[in-house]
């Protein structure tokens, strides 16, 4: 198993305590949210920028550099945390809560207990496949 993917209790653990900070801070024409600010290091910030087509979800975590953005490091390899929290953000405004797995399998096994699965990557060209993250939602109180 690779550190990318030994590393996702991590990020979740630390993407589910940054939710507390995080703001969206644009939305789409249907109003559904497509910006959300996280806080960072020295009163700087990271915006992650979220799209969506069927049941892919890409990320683009920007940090801000004081003189404009930068891509965020750990969204390099994987989906880093700041994206995570974005997410997590995103679906309890819709009422849902979210899991994520670091394989395909699993998060579809979960959807056998109602939840709806998402593959996760960051929109940049240099994504590796293996290194996905998939993620599965479930209606607040389901589970």
């Amino acid at each position: 198993m690779g550190t990318v993917k030994q590393n996702l209790g991590k990020r979740v653990k630390k993407a589910r305590m940054a939710v507390t900070f995080a703001a969206i801070v644009k939305r789409n024409r249907l109003n559904q949210p497509t910006v959300v600010r996280l806080p960072a290091t020295k009163g700087t910030h990271n915006e992650v920028i979220i799209g969506r087509s069927g049941n892919l979800m890409t990320t683009e975590c920007r940090k801000d550099i004081g003189r404009g953005f930068d891509y965020c490091k750990g969204q390099v390899q994987t989906v880093c945390y700041h994206a995570m929290a974005a997410i997590i953000v995103v679906a309890a405004e819709a009422g849902y809560d979210v899991r994520f797995t670091a394989n395909k399998e699993d998060a579809i096994n979960l959807t056998n207990l109602g939840g709806k699965f998402f593959e996760i990557r960051p929109s940049h060209k240099r994504y590796d496949p293996a290194t996905a993250v998939f993620a599965v939602v479930f209606s607040k109180g389901e589970k």
